[in-house]
């Protein structure tokens, strides 16, 4: 769901004369529109299609400015103004600065956003018990990285048995949470973690409409240009998202093809073990959740099966500036949704939902996850404990073996010793 607006930023959205402002907050000190030369921010929900992501976004900025403490916490916010109305304020993400350098009063900064402190091994605060609902793992998680968690969060009563053996990433653990309702997390404009289901969005309606998108009546009545897009269910993991139309004001659009209906889920919980629903005749929606169960995977299916994933890459897009990752966009004649958003500052961000486009789009395939079961910490850490359990079974045995050998030693010592007293006492006679 984008962020609420007024009746003056949504009149002002539409204006063609309208231009985008920004601004920024560092260390508490407000620095307005002049005070920045250029910056940019990129945001995403996933590399490619798919779910059980915890992605981080990107700031990097040029503007004059005092002292830049290190670390300082760097607030974003964009508004509306065509020179007689300007409108309020809108927050677009909180960062972390991570490098900063200053020439002559110009600062170069690189900062992220809070997502970065789930590289963290995952120590839960006092008190925290096993085994434990998913929701209560993810405040925990959220308390840690100092964030709150997004209102519109929406969570399934599952359960983690109990904290992996060894080290445990906070990122891991979000990505277990967002595989099994089916979703991907991010950090929303207003700096809480937010996860985002795989479709939250509206349907497509194909409705006959303005350049601003706004259906054109007949009577009363909207006019249908064709049937709707297949987006089945109910969201899963949060509240529904909104639509947002940017129709041929970009200056470019490419269309990199329509995947698949989504057909099956199939969740790895490790090297050995799978979970699956559905029939793989399309694309199969796959992602590692060590804690899955086939009612997770059914859950998901539910909501997602028959979806046909859009993608597509549009530049300098005229994108309504509340509009966050997960809302549904019409742009160039194709409906998709928000998945990836990079802004430059100048108004006009590049936009797109991720994907090369198919040469056999005709045969299933499986979606592509960030966590390659063969290099996953979680698997590494499993086999390294696997092999270091069959290590110790080995010295067990070893150290068994030599404490036997040291008793056949001792009592061919004693035997020998006995021997000689024997020899002794003979020769004495």
């Amino acid at each position: 769901m984008a962020q609420q607006t007024s009746s003056i930023w949504q009149a002002l959205v539409r204006d063609r004369n309208t231009r985008r402002e920004y601004a920024f907050e560092i260390d508490g000190i407000w620095y307005g529109p002049e005070a920045e030369v250029s910056h940019s921010v990129d945001s995403s929900l996933f590399d490619s299609f798919g779910i059980g992501n915890a992605m981080s976004a990107t700031l990097t900025m040029e503007l004059y400015a005092g002292e830049v403490p290190r670390g300082a916490v760097i607030k974003r916010y964009v508004r509306l103004t065509n020179g007689a109305q300007t409108s309020e304020w809108l927050p677009k993400g909180v960062f972390f600065t991570n490098r900063r350098k200053v020439e002559d009063g110009l600062w170069s900064i690189e900062a992220y956003d809070a997502m970065l402190k789930a590289d963290i091994t995952w120590t839960p605060r006092p008190g925290f018990t096993f085994p434990c609902t998913m929701e209560a793992a993810a405040r925990d998680i959220a308390l840690s990285m100092e964030v709150e968690l997004d209102e519109r969060n929406v969570y399934q009563p599952y359960t983690m048995d109990a904290y992996p053996a060894g080290e445990y990433m906070r990122r891991d653990a979000l990505r277990d949470i967002a595989a099994a309702h089916g979703g991907n997390w991010y950090i929303s404009d207003a700096g809480k973690l937010r996860l985002v289901p795989l479709i939250s969005f509206p349907p497509e309606t194909s409705y006959l409409v303005t350049e601003h998108g706004d259906a054109i009546l007949f009577g009363g009545t909207k006019i249908l240009l064709s049937p709707s897009g297949a987006v089945t269910g109910t969201a899963v993991g949060a509240a529904g998202a909104d639509k947002f139309y940017v129709g041929l004001d970009v200056t470019g659009c490419t269309d990199n093809g329509r995947r698949q209906p989504i057909t099956s889920v199939t969740l790895q919980v490790d090297g050995d073990n799978v979970i699956t629903a559905g029939v793989y005749s399309g694309m199969d929606l796959y992602a590692i959740c060590p804690y899955a169960t086939q009612d997770m995977a059914l859950h998901i299916l539910l909501q997602a099966r028959d979806y046909r994933y859009q993608a597509f890459s549009a530049s300098a897009a005229g994108l309504d500036p509340a509009a966050e990752l997960g809302d549904g966009v019409d742009v160039g004649g194709l409906y998709s949704f928000l998945a990836s958003i990079s802004d430059k500052g100048d108004g006009y961000a590049d936009i797109s939902a991720p994907g090369e486009e198919e040469l056999e789009d005709e045969y299933p395939y499986r979606s592509e996850t960030s966590r390659e079961l063969t290099g996953d910490v979680d698997s590494l850490r499993a086999f390294i404990q696997k092999s270091l359990g069959e290590m110790q079974i080995e010295l067990n045995s070893v150290k068994t073996s030599i404490q036997e050998l040291t008793a056949k030693m001792n009592d061919i010592s004693n035997t020998v010793t006995q021997l000689d007293a024997r020899v002794s006492a003979l020769e004495g006679r």
